[in-house]
């Protein structure tokens, strides 16, 4: 079981070298991605679609902006995404949920994304 609770740092990006990227349709397909690669630690992901495929740009990058704070700038075309610490509570529930959906074979691995908006 994979979780990650990732804050967007809207229009904002982190200037590293990626990991690998893709087109996906919706930003939590993005979050998965990293989710599911023990060294993502972070993603950017385009601000705006592609106006041919519908898609968004996926960067997943392999350390975060409190270890690159210098390489973390302004953007007019992302926002980037940094893993969060997720409230104790939340993860039980989701923990519960997988075991109970795995039992019943619902789901062979669970995986849970979550996206907090900056305020």
């Amino acid at each position: 079981m994979a979780y990650a609770k990732f804050k967007a740092h809207k229009f904002s990006f982190l200037n590293i070298t990626d990991i690998g990227s893709d087109y996906v349709l919706k930003g939590s397909e993005c979050g998965l991605a990293c989710v599911n690669i023990p060294s993502c630690f972070s993603f950017n992901l385009a601000a705006f679609s592609d106006i041919m495929s519908g898609k968004i740009l996926c960067e997943l990058l392999p350390s975060d902006i409190y270890n690159n704070s210098k390489k973390f700038v302004a953007s007019q075309f992302y926002h980037h995404y940094s893993i969060t610490v997720s409230e104790k509570s939340t993860l039980k529930k989701l923990t519960f949920l997988c075991f109970f959906f795995s039992s019943l074979s619902v789901s062979e691995s669970c995986r849970f994304v979550q996206i907090a908006e900056t305020t």
